[in-house]
């Protein structure tokens, strides 16, 4: 089964977007210093962010967004809940069917994505695997329904559920991500997007094509997504190589499962 374990950015100023992943997403501080902080929770670091000298857009490295993945239902509620209370502002609010979301960007425009799973149970999985989306509204007045108390920090067990990448190329991304790290292809959103995952989930790895300012690869020298790390089994990628580069020019550290 493969996770994802921590996504590295490129920032400008690394006290500023610090803060905001701390003060406003809800991230704890693990490691600080003038050059990169690291941030996760209950002392795991789930974003790695690093002070770069650059001006070139963060959209031009490739990422669509990080997406966050708390526990619960409840915990999503209070983490509204505190957006509520505290005016943060938000981009927009979906209902995937398999999910309920946030979306925001963060000050230096990456995007951003907190979300709760629904059961299984109520995933439209179709009879050859494929687990399909939708983009409705989010019904917050159902989510906050029995919450009474805001959360601003993120509850033990959040985690990394997804990375959603902007591509250069689509055919050339199913290679790389179903072909090499063997993942299902779970969704196919015409030409636009592929969604892919390890086991049964609706997706670890989101890539779209959406993104006009996307034309070169990734030189994880801009702003914005460097890579990031994802644990493996060696039943799933079997290579000796651990630092690969995708087809958009990521960096895709893969580290072994501890038995």
């Amino acid at each position: 089964m493969i996770t994802i374990k921590k996504v590295t950015l490129n920032v400008s100023d690394l006290d500023k977007l610090t803060v905001f992943y701390n003060e406003v997403i809800g991230l704890e501080i693990i490691s600080q210093n003038s050059e990169q902080s690291l941030l996760g929770v209950d002392g795991e670091g789930l974003l790695e962010l690093i002070k770069v000298n650059t001006t070139k857009n963060p959209k031009e490295a490739g990422l669509y967004h990080v997406a966050f993945l708390l526990p619960t239902k409840k915990a999503m509620g209070e983490k509204i809940k505190d957006f509520i209370d505290r005016q943060i502002g938000i981009t927009g609010a979906a209902d995937h069917g398999y999910s309920g979301a946030l979306y925001l960007d963060d000050p230096e425009k990456n995007g951003i994505e907190i979300y709760y799973d629904k059961p299984v149970s109520e995933w439209n999985i179709l009879e050859d695997g494929q687990i399909v989306g939708v983009t409705e509204p989010l019904d917050i007045q159902d989510v906050l329904e029995g919450v009474t108390d805001a959360s601003k920090m993120f509850p033990k067990g959040t985690t990394i559920g997804h990375i959603h990448l902007s591509v250069l190329n689509l055919d050339e991304t199913y290679g790389f991500y179903h072909d090499l790290l063997q993942m299902d292809l779970k969704y196919k959103f015409g030409k636009q997007a592929f969604f892919f995952a390890d086991g049964l989930y609706h997706h670890h790895i989101g890539a779209n094509t959406w993104n006009p300012m996307m034309v070169n690869k990734n030189s994880r020298q801009n702003l914005g997504l460097v890579g990031f790390e994802l644990e493996v089994d060696e039943k799933t990628y079997s290579n000796n190589e651990n630092r690969l580069i995708d087809n958009s020019g990521n960096l895709v550290v893969l580290k072994r499962k501890s038995s």
